[in-house]
């Protein structure tokens, strides 16, 4: 019996739509809280490439200088 699935196009219809839908919601976290869209999206993104690995080991060390690096770039632009 073979099994329909989506095809190509159709998938990527629905994972483009939930982009979009994912960077709305961003903008808005981002803009409720005062917080910089592009260190959020690179928070997430390194969280994403660390997610099913059972040694994560630097990971705090990157997130902290992400938000350290993030806390002096808008200290300079004041």
């Amino acid at each position: 019996m073979e099994q329909k699935g989506m095809d190509e196009k159709s998938y990527n219809y629905i994972f483009e739509s939930n982009k979009r839908k994912e960077n709305v919601l961003l903008e808005r976290v981002s803009m409720q809280y005062d917080v910089n869209v592009e260190i959020v999206n690179r928070l997430m993104n390194l969280e994403m490439s660390m997610w099913g690995k059972i040694k994560r080991r630097g990971l705090q060390n990157q997130i902290d200088a992400m938000i350290q690096s993030s806390i002096l770039s808008k200290g300079e632009e004041v």
